[in-house]
């Protein structure tokens, strides 16, 4: 017994300490700072993900909000579609290769600069001729159909649709595309050759995304093609897609996407490098981005990825249907559009299966994924150092803006290196602030102040995605905002529900209780300054 009265006297001296001068919603104001920091810091895989998660929401508002990133079309890049009216006119796909062959032959024909096919080819088509030939040898049936194949090997090349289609694709420079498998072995068709290759160091240190098998396109085709690039898009865990692998690696060869390869053929450069950045003692290599040319860097995470430039939704792009390319049939504004244009051939077909999640529309063609892909590769300008006056590099304000105009200058939706480190600092500076503050203030002031705080911070934030195309993490933050108010407005009320229990408590003896809930309902009518009255007593007995 003499036990728990100790306790329980420890006990009541403690939260006696601690309700004293608000000092209970400042330690826990600051408890809450120190575990925020913590998730940020080293979340375990349970609370990565859901900060990811919720991250992901925040980042796909933008784009609703937003209407897209910071440019448009400006590099006359057309999506010609074998919709589903191309289907009903010219047949089932996949279509004859001399038909893909006499489509590629019209585009060139409209000067188009760069063909790009969001599809392979991975199985010869057969032909005329050596199904004959195979009827004859194995089918006794066939046998009178023997005399006709001296003749029709004589217009074996007119017969070879691959031939066909192989011949006019000289006609200008086309890309290829085909299909790097992680999650099978399987490989079949013939592959391009690599972008370029990294040092073995480097190679075995970066953790670009290795790749187990491969679907190809037959060799006559790809011979004939100028280029190859991979059409895979992998989504997050949602199943959205928000980034765009730009180079895979499959047995220490780096090979590049769909869009990239486009970029190269359209800027006349075969020089690709990886931009590899190390730690002050020179090491821990990181992949940074990919260099074009000498010195035009598009800049990826340390996977190889960029955050797809949506321009907004689909129809961003202009389309031109496949069947009116074929028969002639294009409006004026059409073989304008065409003039001097890059094209991705793909599909918006239901039936055909390449419609994804995006952050700008819940059912998005995938072959606008890659226009916008390839647009913002052609828009990266070549990087320059900027330094301020005397030759030292910029600081402060200057520095701050500097980092600013780079990241506006970027095509590509960012997330720099030093946003994780601004993010801590703010955590802490916002999570010791409040936690000081919030305490002393009353319920309404309380509430009006952090809805506008936490107001303040997404419009800031959106400002930076709308104006520089900086992708700043503002989850933690209004975590942690949201849990001091909720720490501060439930202390006021157990506070108050505590002091009206103490002087009920201390009243209770003397005055009837009806009075007691009237001061408590009504406490500014009643205080312990002295009041001068003429009054009549009655006393009776």
């Amino acid at each position: 017994m003499q036990i728990a009265a100790f306790l329980k006297d420890q006990l009541s001296r403690f939260w006696g300490v601690m309700l004293r001068g608000s000092r209970l919603p400042i330690y826990l104001g600051l408890l809450v700072t120190l575990l925020v920091f913590l998730m940020h810091e080293r979340p375990s895989p349970l609370v990565r993900s859901l900060l990811e998660r919720l991250d992901s929401v925040v980042y796909d508002q933008r784009f609703s909000i937003g209407n897209g990133t910071l440019r448009g079309n400006e590099h006359n890049i057309v999506i010609v579609d074998y919709d589903q009216r191309s289907l009903e006119v010219e047949g089932q796909w996949p279509w004859s290769r001399v038909k893909i062959g006499d489509m590629v032959t019209k585009l060139a024909e409209y000067g188009v600069v760069v063909v790009g096919f969001d599809v392979f080819f991975p199985e010869y088509e057969r032909n005329l001729v050596d199904e004959l030939g195979l009827c004859v040898a194995e089918r006794e049936g066939c046998s009178e159909a023997a005399s006709l194949l001296p003749a029709l090997e004589q217009f074996n090349d007119v017969l070879d649709a691959d031939a066909y289609f192989a011949n006019s694709m000289k006609n200008t420079e086309v890309v290829l595309g085909f299909s790097l498998r992680d999650g099978e072995e399987s490989r079949s068709g013939v592959l391009p050759e690599s972008l370029f290759s990294i040092d073995t160091q480097d190679n075995q240190a970066i953790s670009l995304r290795e790749m187990r098998g491969y679907i190809g396109n037959v060799d006559t085709l790809q011979e004939g093609a100028s280029g190859a690039g991979y059409f895979d898009t992998i989504p997050d865990i949602d199943g959205v897609i928000r980034k765009y692998n730009l180079v895979l690696r499959y047995q220490d060869r780096i090979y590049p996407s769909l869009a990239l390869d486009m970029a190269r053929l359209f800027n006349l450069e075969d020089r690709f490098s990886a931009r590899v950045e190390r730690d002050i003692q020179g090491l821990d290599p990181k992949l940074i981005g990919v260099v074009m040319g000498q010195n035009t860097l598009i800049p990826t995470d340390q996977d190889g990825r960029v955050r797809v430039p949506y321009i907004g939704p689909q129809g961003s792009y202009p389309y031109i249907s496949a069947t009116d390319v074929l028969h002639d049939t294009l409006t004026d504004t059409e073989r304008e559009q065409l003039q001097n244009s890059l094209v991705l051939v793909g599909t918006t077909s239901t039936g055909l299966y390449d419609l994804r999640a995006t952050p700008v529309q819940a059912v998005y063609p995938g072959v606008e994924i890659h226009a916008n892909v390839l647009n913002g590769i052609l828009s990266s300008a070549p990087t320059m150092t900027v330094e301020a006056d005397g030759g030292e590099e910029a600081s402060g304000a200057k520095g701050v803006l500097n980092v600013l105009n780079a990241a506006k200058q970027s095509p590509f939706p960012s997330r720099p290196d030093w946003e994780r480190g601004m993010i801590t600092v703010v955590i802490i500076m916002i999570g010791f602030g409040l936690s000081m503050i919030y305490p002393y203030l009353g319920p309404a002031l309380l509430a009006l102040s952090s809805v506008t705080f936490m107001g303040g911070m997404v419009m800031l934030n959106f400002y930076l995605w709308n104006n520089y195309n900086l992708d700043i993490s503002l989850v933690p933050l209004l975590l942690l905002i949201l849990m001091i108010t909720i720490i501060n407005m439930a202390y006021g009320f157990l506070k108050e529900g505590l002091h009206r229990k103490v002087i009920k408590g201390m009243f209770d003896q003397y005055v009837p209780p009806a009075h007691i809930d009237a001061m408590l309902n009504n406490p500014d009518k009643y205080n312990f300054s002295g009041e001068s009255k003429e009054l009549s007593v009655l006393f009776s007995d």
